[in-house]
């Protein structure tokens, strides 16, 4: 191998840079909940300038940057897609992990999801002067009470249970 001048380890230097600074804008995984498709097409473009420089001089930047640039936007396209999905794979296994986090009540055997029967009977009762707790459709302890109290005070069957004739008859007592 026979010495290099100066001149040519320069151009060594320079080529090297180079294709390290292409490389890592091509490649470099920037930010993916983040990325842009038209910024991975600037760094793209901006990469294979460089090294369609490199390779064929001036007639080589104008092909790199068309080149570099596609694969660029092609690239944070796809960056972009896989980091919706792993959004959603993640969202999705939380919902799994956690599948009555924003329920009123805790789950069990005897859940039943909020009604409008049972709604407009709490209405009902706040109405007559009873306490069924919130209004919030779900049958609960205090809800319970509130019937089994009306009912008592009404000479009715007393079951705690709502139903439609419960409510007729609450409607015609001014509920």
């Amino acid at each position: 191998m026979k010495p290099r001048t100066v001149a040519q380890q320069r151009l060594l230097l320079a080529m090297t840079a180079s294709v390290l600074l292409a490389f890592c804008l091509l490649f470099w995984p920037s930010n993916p909940v983040q990325s842009d498709p038209l910024q991975r097409g600037v760094q793209g473009a901006i990469g294979g300038a460089i090294i369609g420089g490199i390779a064929k001089g001036r007639k080589g930047v104008l092909p790199g940057v068309a080149i570099g640039g596609a694969i660029g936007v092609i690239g944070g396209a796809i960056e972009q897609e896989h980091a919706r999905k792993r959004r959603y794979r993640r969202a999705r296994r939380a919902r799994q992990r956690r599948p009555y986090r924003n329920a009123r009540v805790a789950p069990h055997e005897n859940y039943a999801p909020p009604s409008d029967l049972v709604a407009d009977i709490q209405q009902s009762l706040i109405t007559l002067g009873y306490d069924p707790g919130p209004i919030d459709g779900v049958m609960g302890p205090r809800t319970v009470a509130a019937i089994k109290e009306y009912q008592n005070n009404y000479g009715l069957l007393i079951t705690g249970q709502p139903s439609q004739p419960l409510l007729d008859h609450m409607r015609q007592q001014g509920g």
